[in-house]
């Protein structure tokens, strides 16, 4: 079963009856990334009448068909029809570094969710996310903060979620708000952690009981810095990392997520290279080294990140014949890194891989 079938099999089901839970704030954190700035004007409408609106729209791409698909689920179902949209907020500042999209909701039981985006194509998004690894708050932190700020008051409740980078965001804002007492809780569905010092900061230990994660079993994204909160591991149907970031091939059971004990060993890989890359690094080299790289594929007019996955090898040879324009010490700084980050990939592939190999060699010659 998958999120789809959630739908299927308990929208017919009020909140009322079967209270709010992990699997309606999974579907709620979809609906930032479709374009809902015709639908919602200044007033709140339902779920049902955005999404009236939006089966007419053109501004809906191929790209987002399985969320467009999600959304008209949901709001032809007795559970989800009622919500009210109060707000829909979405920035881009290449200026600022800021790709920040939320959505302010109320649920049928009075409380209220803040929805808020992950990454999507655009470079700016991406380049946030590798910010995280040395600047806390981010501009979309801040953004995510005072979107909340704005909005708490003494007599309403929330409830936070978020998707990828989304999921970064929701905590950020729940530890950091001005009144931490009225969140219910908050959710990362596959999203970015933090650094330590940010993770042992009183606010955070304090909020922590509330923040839950969940991850698929071949986690990239979520494996990026430190949660240290209840993290929870699902199954997913997707064959590859990137398509288990997808929700849509997430595996539900009855009215929660499906887990399991163990990630992958790719998953595994990817985060012992990421904390050793992460902690090997000096700050002037993470920050050289990933400025360097986002303004090189700006230069190079890859403003849009999909088109650097489709084409890895292209990109990184344009980007070698740049090498050589560098400064010389922005150039010794960034061969640097790279020997670094080789070194980080050969001893986590040890590690995950290379080391069990060889003990199950040993143990079958004996």
């Amino acid at each position: 079963m998958n999120i789809y079938d959630y739908i299927k099999w308990r929208g017919d089901i009020p909140m009322s009856q079967s209270p709010f839970n992990q699997l309606d704030s999974l579907i709620l954190t979809q609906l930032p990334y479709l374009d809902w700035s015709k639908a919602i004007t200044g007033k709140p409408v339902t779920l049902a009448e955005a999404c009236d609106y939006i089966k007419t729209s053109e501004s809906i791409s191929q790209v987002e068909a399985e969320r467009y698909e999600l959304a008209l689920r949901a709001g032809d179902t007795l559970r989800f029809r009622d919500i009210k949209i109060i707000d829909y907020t979405a920035i881009l500042s290449q200026k600022d570094e800021l790709q920040f999209c939320a959505m302010f909701f109320q649920l049928p039981d009075r409380t209220y969710y803040i929805a808020y985006e992950g990454t999507e194509h655009n470079l700016i998004g991406w380049k946030e996310n590798f910010n995280m690894t040395y600047m806390c708050p981010t501009a979309g932190q801040k953004a995510a903060l005072d979107y909340l700020n704005r909005r708490l008051s003494p007599l309403r409740s929330f409830r936070l979620g978020g998707h990828s980078k989304g999921g970064n965001l929701a905590f950020y804002a729940a530890v950091m708000c001005s009144r931490p007492n009225k969140i219910i809780s908050a959710h990362n569905f596959d999203g970015p952690g933090f650094t330590n010092s940010f993770i042992n900061k009183p606010e955070y230990l304090a909020m922590s009981f509330r923040l839950t994660t969940w991850i698929p079993q071949s986690s990239v994204i979520g494996r990026l810095l430190n949660s240290n909160n209840q993290t929870y591991i699902v199954k997913s149907s997707g064959d590859s990392m990137l398509f288990q970031h997808n929700v849509i091939n997430w595996e539900v059971d009855f009215n929660r997520l499906y887990t399991t004990d163990e990630n992958t060993r790719g998953s595994g890989f990817m985060e012992e290279v990421f904390d050793d890359w992460n902690d090997r690094l000096s700050l002037e080299q993470k920050i050289v080294f990933i400025n360097t790289t986002y303004d090189t594929l700006m230069d190079l007019g890859y403003t849009d990140a999909r088109k650097i996955f489709t084409h890895p090898t292209r990109v990184m040879m344009e980007m070698t014949n740049r090498l050589i324009s560098y400064p010389p010490a922005t150039r010794s700084i960034f061969l640097n890194v790279l020997g670094i980050l080789l070194k980080c990939n050969v001893k986590s592939f040890y590690n995950n891989y290379l080391d069990s190999m060889l003990k199950r060699r040993n143990e079958d010659r004996k």
